[in-house]
């Protein structure tokens, strides 16, 4: 869905939770936060945004050899 249409909300939010749980935490938060402001008004893009942060937030805890982790 995201390559047939790279503006689409849930696409864009599911490919970041992807990112994420594949540790790809970076990645899947630049890609919500790249496409924050067009989104701005959609809430189901704000609610899978907080899923993102919250997704990361977990994926990070577990991961205790990242760098910048705190």
């Amino acid at each position: 869905a995201y390559e047939l249409d790279p503006f689409n909300a849930q696409a864009i939010t599911g490919v970041a939770v992807v990112r994420v749980q594949a540790g790809q935490i970076d990645e899947g938060l630049k890609l919500i936060e790249t496409h924050r402001e067009r989104n701005q008004h959609d809430a189901a893009y704000i609610y899978n945004s907080a899923c993102v942060y919250a997704l990361a937030m977990d994926q990070a805890g577990k991961a205790t050899d990242l760098a910048d982790r705190e």
